[in-house]
């Protein structure tokens, strides 16, 4: 049988062959009849079918002799070439062309039971190192000005870098693709200075004018993080490789924020492309090489101006309704807040992640009961948190009374109980709105409510949908999380200023002074003080019954025995340039 993956033409012409002969396993023929069914000449019969009979598929017997027919036994089944070629496809990491080839959910089970066999880590015979792992959905948008879901704010971290970088074992910042950096005594103009000799991913080399278009590309683009970018007056580019940015009033967060995924830098000349978002390009350890509905595949950069990764590639395939059946024969496993079966040998890394899962409870519906306080600390009252967690189990690791674990010994009393109790009967059901990984919480809710006499109507919105409230304006209560990643200080602030559903759900008063505290919060200059303040948003906030923690979702990452390098981040990934295998 021959090595070589056959084309599809020569595909198409055995899949011909087969049906003219009604699919007989053997065939009494003559090279005209053979040639009028291949569409050939005859002169191409001869080669054709030796095509074929290398690959397996068929056995031609010519007959010596004038008149006399020759036997043709087929092997393969009609759609089997197609599977074949599918396969080798598929094991060559493209995905998409496999599954374009097989027009039938069969051959595509048929496939997807191959594709077990090519996951976790690979040796290409060329001597690559490769990562292939499952997950339950694509990421069209990969752009760090738009993206909130901490996946993408993964991929976006191994694609793209900031100016500085925030050091989580020291936690402090560091030096990236800024390696100095000064500012005055007010703290409102700084100096930074670029390494030389970086370059984007396809080949030019970044500059300051990269820097200045990327952060006035922040401040002008309407997304949740634009409002972080308007303290920023003036940005002036000295030489190719310095850069003066001036502040508005004095922003002690300034280094923090310029160390978020959503300040990454991106080439000036290829950042307002139409494809941007779906390929984007960058400065980091890895390069886009493929985004479609079927997988992310990212190369390791090998002009990488740091240590270069330690892998060749990684391919993440997305499968949405068979990721649990692919997980079981992966190497690595990220576990999301809807799933955590794994193999039972496989290791287990696990972290409780900084945040928590929340209900809103949307005052700015200006109809809604809940503009009742007494109805929304009924509810409060009526919804078991510790329950909750007994009674669901799996990633929910414990309820949650405040953002932050390091919070939870805080005794101080929000609110004084009540009995859980409605002080008057709803005409209509509340409704409720979440996206996919929250429906089991919000079923849960449900039925809890419903031994109150109190009715809830669940609606389930993609989450492009409900990223946006303007697609949930009627809904009064709103069901969700929040995931805080190690750069802490950032992405508390970028939780209370940026937060579309927390801000629209608090009504403009709440956060009218939500707002003043944020201001005075960035100008305190020692780190404990700015803590501090945030802790006291925190309290603020349940004290006015704008939400209702839930519980703290621990982080899960299952690994084989050969996986090497692997560090659990606050986004519950690994850094892949850290990546190895024995």
């Amino acid at each position: 049988m021959s090595s070589l993956a056959p084309s599809k033409n020569l595909i198409t012409q055995y899949q011909r062959l087969n049906q003219y002969f009604n699919d007989q396993k053997e065939v009494k023929t003559s090279i005209e009849q053979v040639a009028e069914a291949l569409c050939c000449t005859r002169r191409n019969v001869n080669n054709v079918l030796n095509k074929m009979s290398q690959q397996g598929w068929l056995t031609w017997l010519p007959a010596r002799g004038r008149g006399k027919l020759s036997q043709l036994i087929f092997h393969s089944p009609t759609k089997a070439p197609a599977l074949q070629l599918a396969m080798s496809k598929a094991s060559e990491g493209l995905l998409q062309e496999a599954f374009s080839l097989l027009p039938n959910q069969t051959d595509k089970n048929d496939l997807f039971n191959y594709l077990k066999t090519q996951l976790g880590f690979k040796n290409e015979l060329h001597g690559d190192q490769l990562l292939r792992m499952p997950y339950h959905r694509s990421l069209p948008n990969l752009d760090p000005t738009q993206a909130t879901r901490i996946t993408e704010i993964h991929m976006i971290n191994q694609i793209m870098d900031t100016l500085v970088t925030y050091d989580r074992q020291n936690q402090c910042i560091k030096p990236n693709l800024a390696h100095s950096w000064k500012s005055d005594e007010a703290g409102t103009c700084w100096h930074f200075y670029l390494r030389p000799g970086i370059k984007f991913h396809h080949g030019r080399l970044l500059n300051c004018e990269d820097v200045k278009a990327t952060l006035n590309h922040l401040k002008s683009t309407p997304s949740p993080f634009q409002g972080l970018y308007q303290h920023i007056s003036k940005i002036d580019c000295l030489t190719p490789l310095s850069i003066k940015i001036e502040l508005s009033s004095r922003n002690f967060l300034l280094l923090h924020l310029l160390a978020s995924h959503c300040s990454s830098i991106q080439p000036s000349d290829l950042m307002h492309q139409p494809n941007f978002a779906h390929q984007p390009v960058g400065t980091g350890p890895f390069m886009v090489i493929k985004n479609n509905e079927f997988q992310l595949q990212l190369d390791a950069n090998l002009d990488y101006f740091q240590a270069r990764a330690l892998l060749d590639r990684i391919e993440i395939w997305f499968f949405a309704d068979q990721k649990l059946a692919l997980e079981q024969h992966s190497d690595l496993i990220i576990s999301d807040t809807s799933t955590a079966h794994h193999d039972a040998s496989m290791r287990q890394n696990s972290k409780i992640e900084k945040g928590y899962q929340y209900l809103l409870f949307n005052v700015a519906k200006h109809n809604s009961p809940l503009q009742n306080l007494r109805i929304r600390r009924s509810i409060r009252s009526m919804l078991d948190t510790t329950r909750l967690v007994n009674e669901l189990g799996g990633t929910r690791a414990a309820p949650a009374r405040r953002l932050l674990t390091e919070w939870e010994a805080d005794t101080q009393r929000l609110m004084f109980p009540v009995r859980p109790r409605m002080p008057m009967r709803l005409q209509e059901p509340l409704k409720l709105v979440t996206y996919d990984i929250h429906m089991e919480d919000a079923k849960w809710i449900k039925k809890s409510l419903a031994n109150f006499e109190i009715p809830i109507q669940i609606s389930e919105l993609a989450y492009t949908d409900f990223a946006n409230p303007d697609n949930w304006l009627d809904a009064d209560l709103v069901l969700s999380g929040e995931a805080l990643d190690d750069n802490l200080e950032m992405a508390l602030y970028e939780w209370f200023a940026t937060q579309r559903s927390l801000r629209h759900c608090m009504g403009d008063e709440v956060r009218q002074q939500l707002d003043d505290k944020l201001i005075q919060a960035i100008s305190l200059a020692q780190k404990n003080e700015r803590m501090e303040a945030f802790r006291a948003m925190d309290i603020f906030l349940q004290q006015q019954l704008v939400l209702l923690p839930l519980y703290h979702h621990q982080q899960l990452l299952h690994y084989g025995d050969r996986v090497q390098g692997l560090n659990l981040n606050s986004l519950g990934w690994v850094d892949f340039k850290d990546i190895w295998f024995t």
